[in-house]
């Protein structure tokens, strides 16, 4: 069984909780990079693109684009890329796994912890739409995906990250030194 996930929404402060984490000396590992790892290999690019009529090499915007407009198009790719992503995360096997859709996937059996990074939906749109530079892309991205209030009872620490990033940094040592994961 693998230790800790570190789940949330998009732009709730995943990343930065897990570099955080990462510069105390804790093993981490991002899902998200598994995943582009997996969907740059040319044969599941190939399957991708055919099966959703797409062009191939893929482009990120053109795939988002078809998973922001079609539910069956996410609900192919989650269970094509799912179990591949899974398999990956479980070889490496790190302290800290950040895993944006854990519940989504039905990752959260394989962690003994599961921590959930959040902050107002004010400040995740607001970083969403930095990063993007486009609100309503930002605003589609975000109503596709499960709300905090369905994740908040199924995790063990509730991490908020609409905080400085000095205080956010006091907060996770705490938690760290709390877990035994540093002394």
């Amino acid at each position: 069984m693998l230790q800790i996930a570190l789940t949330g929404g998009i732009s709730k402060g995943k990343s930065t909780i897990l570099q955080i984490i990462s510069s105390y000396g804790v093993s981490v590992l991002s899902a998200d990079d598994v995943a582009r790892e997996v969907i740059n290999r040319e044969d599941i690019q190939k399957i991708i693109a055919k099966k959703l009529d797409i062009s191939f090499p893929l482009s990120r915007t053109e795939l988002r684009d078809k998973i922001i407009e079609s539910s069956e198009a996410k609900e192919y790719l989650d269970n094509l890329l799912h179990p591949i992503i899974l398999k990956e995360i479980v070889a490496i096997n790190a302290t800290v796994t950040e895993v944006p859709l854990l519940f989504e996937a039905g990752y959260e059996n394989h962690f003994k912890r599961i921590w959930l990074a959040t902050c107002n939906d004010d400040t995740q749109l607001q970083r969403l739409t930095d990063r993007l530079g486009d609100r309503s892309t930002a605003e589609k991205l975000i109503k596709i995906q499960m709300p905090d209030n369905k994740k908040i009872n199924r995790c063990d620490r509730l991490i908020e990250t609409d905080v400085s990033t000095e205080i956010l940094k006091e907060k996770i040592q705490e938690i760290l030194l709390e877990d035994g994961l540093i002394r």
